[in-house]
């Protein structure tokens, strides 16, 4: 079984935008998760993004990258967001090596 947790948020401040997109997921989540999801505009300062998730939560560990065309949600397609999905597995286990 997996359980998700969506978070976006179209914050202008880059930093900022990444913190509320993973506080969002870990909230909709309702527990730890083993692994976020990243998806992020193309020319966003994905490092700040990232500084900003990490802040929040500086031991998951993610992948991701830029999305071209966007990212389609429950919440609709989202084309200047940063989105961050909230993993959370029953039987896998996520290790960074």
């Amino acid at each position: 079984m997996i359980k998700t947790g969506l978070g976006i948020s179209d914050n202008i401040d880059f930093r900022k935008a990444g913190e509320e997109a993973a506080k969002e997921a870990i909230q909709d989540l309702s527990e730890t998760p083993d692994l976020f999801l990243v998806a992020m505009p193309f020319g966003f300062d994905s490092s700040q993004a990232l500084a900003g998730i990490s802040s929040v939560a500086d031991n998951i560990p993610l992948a991701g990258g830029t999305a071209g065309w966007g990212v389609i949600t429950h919440k609709g397609i989202k084309e200047k967001e940063v989105v961050v999905l909230a993993l959370k597995f029953k039987k896998i286990k996520i290790q960074v090596v």
